[in-house]
């Protein structure tokens, strides 16, 4: 009887150790990156899951084929911005420190599809065509890309933000389950032996 208490003296204060240092330590050791176009840029954010930046981390940006395309590091904030007229998919690697690694898909832009009464291979208007008012089809490209970027800006932030966040209840409780549970097995496994 004095042997079964002390084992389960033991599993209980290992179970508490866990608790208090190993599970905040393994959320802070994941890592995560997210990256979004804007203009003819990409704004990449590489954290920790405790949401501490990844400082001077290497992020390489490949193509479909596998090419690398450009390699950069993140500033003191975890971020890294470089101009990429690239619109096709890209795939961004984040090596951070003592090997964490992340990796986030950026699709391209997607195909809008033919309006009504409009055939599939019909052009759209030649790069200095003088469209309604004066002003050529350039000069609207611009100026559209110019305000989606302006009205984007607060929600990529946000989008930013949010991948932030650390662990939920729902994270917590299901590790505090998943413990419970290896110590129910581990002391039917002791019971079953006596």
């Amino acid at each position: 009887m004095r042997h079964r208490r002390t084992f389960t003296g033991i599993v209980c204060g290992g179970v508490l150790v866990m608790l208090l240092s190993g599970i905040p330590a393994a959320q802070a050791h994941k890592v995560m990156l997210f990256a979004v176009r804007e203009g003819g840029r990409v704004l990449a954010q590489g954290y920790f899951g405790d949401g501490k930046p990844a400082k001077d981390a290497l992020v390489e940006v490949f193509d479909r084929q596998g090419r690398k395309l450009f390699e950069g590091r993140t500033d003191d904030a975890g971020e890294l911005a470089f101009p990429l007229e690239e619109t096709g998919a890209l795939t961004l690697v984040m090596n951070a420190s003592m090997g964490h690694r992340a990796e986030f898909r950026l699709e391209g832009p997607a195909e809008v599809p033919p309006e009504k009464g409009v055939s599939p291979g019909a052009n759209p208007p030649p790069a200095g065509a003088d469209l309604a008012g004066g002003v050529t089809a350039d000069e609207l490209r611009r100026i559209i890309g110019e305000e989606l970027d302006s009205r984007l800006a607060p929600l990529v932030r946000g989008l930013f933000a949010a991948q932030k966040r650390g662990p939920g209840v729902t994270e917590i409780v299901g590790g505090l389950g998943y413990i419970l549970g290896l110590l129910g097995v581990v002391m039917y496994m002791r019971s079953r032996r006596s």
